[in-house]
């Protein structure tokens, strides 16, 4: 639209329309439609965008509805931009996110701070991270921030089931007691997955480097035991550095909970994997897994 100016993009869609028009092929009648949608969009013309994404499909889908009413809100009708959202069912699930993300810019032009915040919150207990807090605190206001760290703080370690992005939160915003107690309620469980090293890692340094060695000892354990249990043969050299790390962090820990302490640990690693031939020299007790 840069190259082209408003006038420009105008007579361009005019073009189009008419080459649409007279094609029959209906692949490239849609490639003439799209770039229609494209022009009408930075334009700013809802309508015409609206005309020509309905005229290829009999019911609008769900992506059709939020890209109609995106455009109606760009272009500065936000009225119609939320007709165009309420026609997808309350219920529906698929593109939760962006109705969401959608709706609160809808609220905001509307000057409905009412919506905006019921939103966020929304947005902020599906997803605990530092960006939901921080768009939930711009509309609620900077003055409630150290209440809603401690009211949802206390909200996690009471839920059943608790999420990693919500152990993330909680050390995002040095609630590291809470954190403690969540990872070890995994552990205790078995629920803390080894696989899922990307996410567990710097969950484990961040509790290391707070002095939580036990929590950051039971991640440890998921890593070294998800790779043995899955004869992970590459990432055996993973595995070793796992156990040395184990050997250094048992000597800063006295009170192991009922989550086994570290020699009997030891002997349970030569009973389940003691006959696993790794790499990287992993050990238990002069024994090669």
């Amino acid at each position: 639209l840069e190259m082209l100016g408003k006038d420009e993009a105008k007579n361009a869609i005019d073009l189009f329309d008419i080459l649409a028009e007279a094609e029959a092929d209906e692949e490239r009648k849609r490639h003439f439609q799209r770039a229609i949608e494209s022009l009408a969009f930075q334009t700013g013309d809802a309508e015409l965008f609206e005309k020509v994404r309905l005229e290829s499909k009999q019911e609008p889908g769900i992506s059709s509805c939020l890209d109609i009413a995106r455009v109606y809100l760009e272009s500065g009708d936000p009225n119609k931009a939320l007709e165009w959202v309420n026609r997808i069912p309350p219920d529906e699930t698929f593109m939760d996110r962006e109705r969401r993300d959608l709706l609160q810019k809808i609220y905001e032009k509307l000057g409905d701070s009412g919506k905006q915040a019921e939103i966020a919150w929304l947005n902020f207990r599906t997803l605990r991270s530092l960006n939901t807090l921080e768009n939930l605190i711009k509309i609620i206001g900077e003055e409630k921030r150290e209440q809603v760290i401690e009211d949802e703080a206390a909200r996690i370690i009471d839920e059943s089931r608790v999420d990693y992005s919500d152990i993330q939160f909680l050390i995002d915003v040095r609630r590291f007691d809470e954190a403690e107690i969540c990872i070890l309620a995994k552990a205790g469980t078995r629920n803390l997955d080894g696989q899922f090293y990307y996410t567990l890692l710097p969950l484990a340094r961040a509790m290391e480097s707070k002095g939580r060695m036990l929590a950051a000892s039971v991640i440890y354990r998921a890593l070294l035991e998800s790779i043995l249990d899955r004869k992970y043969y590459k990432a055996y050299a993973h595995a070793a550095k796992y156990l040395r790390k184990l050997d250094t962090l048992a000597l800063e820990i006295e009170d192991w909970k009922d989550l086994g302490e570290h020699g009997m640990y030891h002997l349970w690693l030569n009973q389940v994997h003691g006959k696993k031939a790794v790499s990287g020299d992993i050990t238990v007790e002069n024994k090669c897994f």
